[in-house]
């Protein structure tokens, strides 16, 4: 039987949010927050040999993420919907998450 106080050799996944478990590896933990899956998609790829990821669609998903992980580095599309064509929604993500964090 596992033991729940150990972390598995490796990480698994909540397919729902695509994020990996906290404290399965010691990888830097970094959130992409991007409306456009496609886009979360590729950074995935690109990124999840060098980090543990969590991966946000818009605003409230980022800031529940991030208040729950606290990621190193966060990597914030600015045109979030509902105004995908202004830095609005996105500025205001990033005021809340210094608000948290400053």
């Amino acid at each position: 039987m596992k033991d729940p106080t150990k972390p598995s050799a490796t990480p698994s996944t909540d397919p729902a949010r695509n994020i990996t478990e906290p404290g399965a590896t010691a990888k830097p933990r970094l959130l992409i927050v991007d409306d456009d899956e496609e886009i979360r998609t590729q950074m995935k790829w690109a990124l999840t040999s060098d980090y543990t990821l969590s991966l946000a669609g818009d605003r409230a998903q980022a800031l529940e993420l991030f208040r729950e992980h606290r990621p190193s580095v966060v990597l914030l599309d600015l045109g979030l919907p509902p105004q995908p064509a202004t830095p609005d929604e996105g500025l205001a993500t990033l005021s809340e998450i210094l608000e948290i964090e400053p």
